[in-house]
């Protein structure tokens, strides 16, 4: 394919969780038809996995960084959640999110990603601005797959780690910061 090719689907990735993230917080109804469901995992799933070829390509570090933050992340926002959640955010899509555990993470993340940044070898100040996007663009991809789970009415995408959602439960974050980062890392390259 010829870069400029990727650089679009790059981008329709972009527009599409976007896209269905501000459909969830209009309409925090899941009510897809199973079209919607088919078309918008191919327009998620197709230009997140060519987003990860140009990420480990250009700077493999990057992927691992993204895998450790949206662990972390999810991780920190689920303990903050459960310890000091009130305020529900999305009561349909994805009830056991709450206010207090995005903020939670928000602060913890860039601070964990901080600690750590000398044994990744990234700038302190990188680090902290990577785990300050990183934090949203996860909850993104968190509430998006969950969206469409609910449209579909499943409760978990597998049952490969029982008491778990699923595998793609521990990669949603990831593959929806994918896209993002791909766009970051070809329009500015020297920041990473």
């Amino acid at each position: 394919f010829p870069i400029k090719l990727y650089f679009w689907l790059v981008i329709l990735g972009c527009l599409i969780w976007l896209g269905l993230f501000i459909r969830i917080l209009l309409y925090d109804n899941p009510s897809m038809t199973n079209t919607e469901i088919f078309f918008a995992g191919y327009l998620m799933i197709i230009p997140s996995f060519i987003s990860g070829i140009i990420i480990f390509d250009a700077y493999a570090k990057l992927l691992i960084l993204i895998l450790i933050a949206v662990s972390f992340a999810d991780s920190s926002a689920y303990f903050f959640g459960k310890r000091y959640g009130n305020k529900i955010l999305l009561k349909n899509t994805s009830p056991r999110k709450t206010l207090e555990g995005l903020i939670g993470a928000g602060i913890s993340t860039p601070i964990f990603l901080g600690l750590i940044s000398p044994l990744l070898d990234i700038k302190l100040s990188n680090a902290i601005i990577f785990g300050l996007v990183i934090t949203p663009v996860s909850f993104v991809g968190d509430v998006s797959f969950s969206f469409i789970k609910r449209s579909a009415n499943i409760k978990d995408s597998s049952n490969l780690i029982p008491g778990h959602g699923g595998f793609i439960d521990l990669l949603d974050g990831s593959v929806a910061s994918l896209p993002f980062f791909a766009l970051l890392l070809m329009n500015f390259p020297e920041n990473f």
